[in-house]
């Protein structure tokens, strides 16, 4: 992201459009930030104070909104208070914050657990094969697809170092998912941080698939592929596995 346009030649923004482009269909907040206006957005890749204030923008229309459901949602206001003292039970000071003072022995109880507390992602991620060959894969492509691109200038090197991060990338991404139960309907379960996170690997993937079979080929080559086609058809494995668990919810 931010690559100025002046570093860029017209066929290698078209590479990062084709790699920006599915990265914001999958992305419900870069597109309600810009209207699920694609070329906004890329502009917006491309330079970065662009991005800024965009993103400025965006954060005074969405305090105009605040202020105005407060004005005229009571609900709204409601809800919004009952937040504020729940955030000020547990951050606010408590030399200062009778509610946070009341409260000083659960807001330290909070704090040792949220200490002590190991991240099952990381766990997960420990134990996950699929995401230790991605990674190692990812790492040594993006070493000899960027040098071999300083030397020829070929568009698919470029291609494939754009792409290959982002397969180790994204299963971290997946790893992320909360739970099975945390989606009800059909709509929300296409939003499942996993299945997001495998079907974006898979795209980065596939495309370094097909630009390492547009050069010429070597042994090193021939070894990337088979080990993409490895880790292609694990990330299909989970995808139909989601996929599965979608047909069973109800409408």
């Amino acid at each position: 992201m931010w690559n100025s346009d002046k570093n860029l030649t017209p066929e290698e923004k078209d590479v990062m459009r084709e790699f920006e482009y599915t990265y914001f269909m999958y992305n419900p907040g870069f597109r309600s930030m810009w209207y699920d206006n694609f070329e906004e957005y890329f502009k917006g890749t491309l330079d970065e104070k662009y991005w800024e204030k965009r993103e400025k923008e965006r954060e005074k229309e969405i305090q105009e909104k605040i202020e105005y459901n407060m004005r005229t949602n009571p609900e709204y206001a409601n809800r919004m208070h009952e937040m504020a003292i729940f955030e000020e039970t547990l951050f606010g000071d408590p030399d200062e914050s009778y509610i946070a003072k009341s409260r000083w022995f659960e807001r330290q109880q909070l704090q040792k657990e949220m200490e002590e507390y190991e991240d099952p992602n990381e766990k997960r991620l420990e134990s996950d094969k699929l995401y230790h060959m991605a990674k190692k894969w990812s790492q040594d492509v993006l070493v000899v697809a960027s040098e071999e691109y300083e030397k020829t200038k070929d568009l698919n090197l470029f291609r494939i170092s754009t792409n290959c991060l982002p397969v180790s990338g994204k299963i971290v991404f997946a790893s992320n998912e909360p739970n099975d139960d945390f989606y009800s309907t059909k709509e929300d379960f296409l939003w499942r941080t996993d299945r997001i996170g495998y079907i974006l690997s898979l795209a980065s993937l596939q495309r370094c698939i097909e630009s390492f079979r547009k050069l010429e080929r070597n042994d090193k080559i021939d070894k990337f592929i088979s080990n993409a086609l490895v880790i292609q058809k694990e990330l299909i494995d989970r995808i139909d596995i989601l996929n599965i668990k979608y047909l069973h919810l109800k409408e």
